[in-house]
């Protein structure tokens, strides 16, 4: 029987149908050579060789030439690092390589096979990139080019923003989203947006903390099902193929990969971190997403950026790609356009004959060594030229995506009402039956913290100087401050002046004087100041208060007299080597923990009680029940929700930072405690808009200060800010700060 004839290619494709099921396929897997330079519990660093025989076309360097940066492969999480090496024709490291190229891949393996791999965290990966680059610039001397696939090269952004760009000579990215929000196929209103992520958040909150990893094949299936016509083409291509055994060995690598080989597990806590902190939350756009404690956002980028667009990508839509240009505003970003799908952008025909050579050309021109790359300039004109004509079906799917979108406006207005007024309506509701009741219920704002600490206890509840404090860690700072306090003497009632500054020291010890009952008796600092200087005892006489707690830092303003009046210190720093006598040191109980079978502190606040006394201008008082109520109407004015940031100055005014306070732990939002004047110069400032566009904060409270500053300072090109409160003073200069942030920024005065 002829091997041509209809029976003898039936008889061959027979014959390799069934090899394919009991082997998996008709060749060995194919690897390139490559040796590891780095092992650590998270990452094994691969360096790739060039071929024995290099194409023609690779680059000879002298040793007078420019030197030849090093280049970083980052693989998404839920694929292994083969994706850059699937077969010799498609293999990106041997193509990098080939072309003078010190070429590495940050290899993080499949943590299902290795100990503790599934409990691993996001910041695991981003730390380990972070580490590949520290050794490499140990071994080159130079700095390395990032280059990362999908959620590689998210990665490569999250670690150049850690970093602030250290280290890092370029970025390249293919199919990277950033703003996830437009990674859908029509446009959603953030107002319906919102809730309903975070309504889904919560229905898989149980599943999702139970699992431990999603594995390998679950991401495969969905790779399937997210682009279906992709799947169908491999399967054509493959029948196709069957009679013809040299055929199906090109295609193999990458039908193995493909069919499950590649995909391996997700583990828990980094989907989760990823889930809440870039779906949820959209922290790559908006800023504010945390990594190892600290926040940051892209606009820490200096480093310039390729990024590819897949035309025909079903993955990474190209307006979620496009988005970095808006937010990595510091950053020169090109864009290259590629017609390809996700996967094709880095494996196939259009990734092996523009995506790698176009590597190649910016590694080069960036290091000296060529001229600047041509695709660059077409991508922008492209990108700034009319669209495409699309295809009726296109149109008419747009036509219905439109209808669709104003729907879902009128739906996000809805939802908005029910979501955020509604709660409002309740619970003032109960206030006021409270009040014609006579009710004396438990309420108090550390109650508060105490259930978010209980029910989010891994949500980030404040930022400082870059660091981020989960609510858990407010509330134990809080209770240990609290116990510090009642061994000085404090009680239900005690009236305990506090220098009302927005710093965490100052907020703690407020909540740990609601937790006790007491009264905060809140100073401004300018106050402070003028009276320290003429005597502390007519200060805390003044104030009718038995106890003065103020930073070490103020320390050195008191009049070296003997106290006659209680004096409570907190914070770490300066160091004294004495206190005064009368003194009681709040800080070496902030670390203790309750130990078993400790009692318990008992949060005695109720509705009634004072809570908040202000003196000088803003004199007044404020019982539980206000407190709480101002920070229910700030939720509701500013439709609050625990993707807020709230920014404080350091300078704010006692009203604004009890407001910001209220409504931040009322609501779930995080709140931002500036750690710079606006006024301030120097290395640790990075001027009046840096920690604010840092935070991603969406709320600002500015007083006359930062708000002169921001009117003066340049406007950044992308900024969050969507409401500005201001007190009397600033409302004028904060009013015309508003209009030049833009239609979508609305002033309102505290």
């Amino acid at each position: 029987m002829s091997a041509d004839t209809p029976r003898g290619r039936m008889r061959r494709r027979l014959d390799n149908a069934l090899r394919l099921m009991r082997q998996g396929g008709v060749t060995a897997p194919y690897r390139a050579p490559f040796e590891v330079i780095l092992r650590d519990p998270i990452v094994q660093l691969r360096r790739y060789r060039a071929p024995p025989a290099p194409d023609a076309r690779a680059a000879t360097v002298g040793e007078s030439a420019p030197a030849v940066r090093p280049v970083l492969l980052v693989p998404p999480l839920m694929v292994t690092s083969e994706i850059y090496d699937i077969s010799p024709e498609l293999s990106a490291v041997a193509y990098l390589a080939g072309h003078g190229v010190p070429t590495y891949v940050a290899d993080f393996g499949p943590p299902e096979s290795q100990e503790g791999g599934l409990d691993r965290t996001l910041d695991d990966h981003v730390l380990a990139v972070s580490r590949c680059i520290d050794h490499l610039r140990e071994i080159h001397g130079h700095d390395v080019h990032l280059v990362g696939y999908s959620q590689g090269g998210m990665f490569c952004y999250q670690t150049a923003a850690y970093r602030r760009s250290e280290g890092v000579a370029s970025l390249v990215t293919f199919g990277s989203p950033v703003d996830i929000r437009k990674n859908v196929p029509f446009s959603l209103d953030r107002r319906l947006a919102d809730p309903l992520i975070a309504a889904t958040r919560r229905l898989v909150a149980g599943p999702l903390e139970r699992l431990r990893g999603l594995p390998g094949t679950m991401s495969s299936r969905g790779f399937k099902l997210l682009a279906p016509l992709q799947e169908l083409r491999h399967l054509v291509q493959l029948f196709a193929a069957l009679h013809d055994e040299e055929a199906l060995a090109r295609i193999e690598p990458k039908r193995r990969f493909l069919g499950g080989e590649g995909f391996i597990a997700w583990p828990g806590p980094a989907l989760r971190a990823f889930i809440d902190q870039f779906v949820v939350e959209n922290r790559m756009k908006t800023g504010g997403f945390v990594i190892a404690g600290r926040t940051t956002s892209l606009a820490e980028i200096t480093s310039p950026i390729c990024f590819v667009v897949g035309e025909s990508d079903d993955l990474a839509l190209p307006d979620a790609v496009r988005a970095i240009t808006t937010a990595a505003p510091r950053a020169h970003a090109y864009p290259v356009h590629v017609d390809a799908g996700h996967f094709g952008l880095v494996v196939g025909r259009a990734a092996m004959q523009v995506c790698w050579p176009t590597v190649v050309q910016w590694t080069a021109w960036l290091d000296g060594r060529g001229l600047r790359p041509a695709i660059l300039d077409s991508a922008r004109e492209h990108s700034a030229s009319e669209p495409r004509p699309d295809s009726l079906l296109s149109s008419a799917a747009e036509g219905l995506w439109d209808r669709m979108d104003r729907v879902g406006q009128l739906l996000g207005r809805t939802a908005e009402a029910a979501r955020w007024r509604l709660p409002r309506l309740m619970r003032s509701t109960l206030l006021d039956l409270a009040d014609a009741a006579r009710l004396d219920q438990h309420l108090s704002l550390s109650r508060t913290l105490g259930e978010r600490a209980r029910d989010m206890p891994d949500a980030v509840a404040f930022v400082f100087a870059g660091r981020a404090f989960t609510f858990a860690d407010a509330d134990q700072r809080v209770s240990a401050i609290a116990r510090a306090l009642v061994a000085t003497g404090v009680g239900v009632g005690t009236r305990v002046a506090v220098i009302a500054r927005a710093h965490p020291d100052a907020l703690s010890v407020i909540v740990a004087l609601n937790r006790l009952g007491a009264v905060a008796l809140l100073v401004a600092p300018d106050a402070l100041a003028e009276r320290m200087r003429a005597s502390l005892p007519a200060l805390l006489s003044s104030l009718d208060a038995a106890l003065l707690v103020i930073e070490r830092a103020d320390l050195p303003a008191l009049e070296p007299a003997p106290l006659d009046h209680p004096l409570a210190l907190i914070g770490r720093a300066p160091e004294v080597a004495a206190l005064p006598p009368g003194s009681f040191d709040l800080e070496p109980a902030s670390a203790h923990t309750p130990a078993a079978g400790e009692v318990p502190l008992v949060d005695p606040g109720r509705a009634d009680d004072p809570a908040i006394a202000l003196s000088g201008l803003e004199a007044g008082a404020l019982d539980n029940r206000a407190w709480i109520r101002r920070g229910l109407e700030l939720g509701a004015t500013a439709r609050l929700t625990p993707q807020d940031t709230l920014f404080c100055p350091p300078t704010l005014s006692p009203v604004g930072l009890i407001s910001a306070l209220a409504g931040a732990l009322m609501n779930g939002a995080r709140l931002q405690l500036g750690q710079h004047r606006a006024t301030d110069a120097g290395p640790e400032a990075s001027g009046p808009w840096g920690e604010i566009l840092n935070s991603g904060a969406t709320i600002l409270f500015a007083d006359d200060e930062l708000a002169r500053a921001l009117a003066d300072a340049p406007l950044p090109q992308r900024h969050p800010v969507r409401l500005v409160f201001g007190d009397a003073l600033a409302s004028e200069v904060a009013q015309g700060l508003v209009d030049r942030l833009g239609s979508r920024t609305r002033f309102r005065t505290l």
